[in-house]
């Protein structure tokens, strides 16, 4: 019995050291393996998050607007232009007609208000002129500026959501697709659909319809 005890407690004592050294083994070759690779998109999940949609349809409905502003200011320049080279032309005829000595005094009575008429309208095509300029540079620096803001603030939360699904799973890398130091990954999971379902989840978007409905 003696005998069958001691040799019950060996064996027992070399099945746990063959489990520790199995384990072991295992956990080493987990680790020599590496983590596992997941990469994302950032610039597709910007694009298709709905406050990245929505953002962008702001900036599109602004820059039309805008556009729309500047159209019809192009279009009173271009007729404010045309009436200077009709000025223009005429006081030439009547430049030519006094150089001929075939002008009345009527006549110069209309060449002097026409010159006159000339260099008060030049002068307010330099200004609207400046003030298109003026508008058309706004209107870009706003539109860059919302622009950015929406990115900026959209992509930090991105990256805070993406450290946070990190640091649920064990042994994990994960890779921005669009950074100049990722080159290639034999072995990898996309998990770019999945950040886009999850930030929706937490970042509701009304649609129009519902704001109007609340501003009621």
């Amino acid at each position: 019995m003696k005998s069958f005890a001691v040799f019950l407690i060996a064996g027992m004592a070399f099945a746990g050291q063959l489990f520790y050294q199995t384990e072991a083994s295992r956990v080493s070759a987990d680790e020599a393996s590496g983590p596992s690779i997941m990469l994302v998109d950032f610039q597709k999940a910007l694009n298709e998050v709905a406050q990245g949609k929505k953002a962008m349809q702001e900036l599109e409905a602004e820059s039309k607007t805008r556009r729309e502003a500047l159209s019809k200011a192009e279009e009173e320049l271009e007729k404010l232009r045309a009436e200077l080279e009709k000025l223009a032309e005429e006081l030439q005829n009547f430049q030519r007609n006094a150089a001929a000595g075939a002008l009345s005094d009527e006549a110069r009575g209309r060449a002097q208000r026409r010159q006159q008429e000339f260099m008060e309208k030049q002068m307010l095509f330099q200004q609207r002129l400046e003030a298109y300029g003026r508008a058309e540079q706004e209107a870009q620096e706003v539109l860059r500026q919302k622009e950015f803001q929406a990115r900026t603030e959209i992509v930090s939360r991105l990256r805070s959501l993406v450290s946070e699904m990190g640091r649920k799973k064990d042994n994990v890398l994960i890779l921005e697709t669009n950074e100049s130091g990722f080159l290639f990954a034999s072995s990898f999971v996309d998990i770019t659909d999945q950040v886009i379902q999850e930030y929706d989840k937490r970042h509701k978007v009304e649609s129009a319809g519902s704001s109007r409905r609340r501003g009621r």
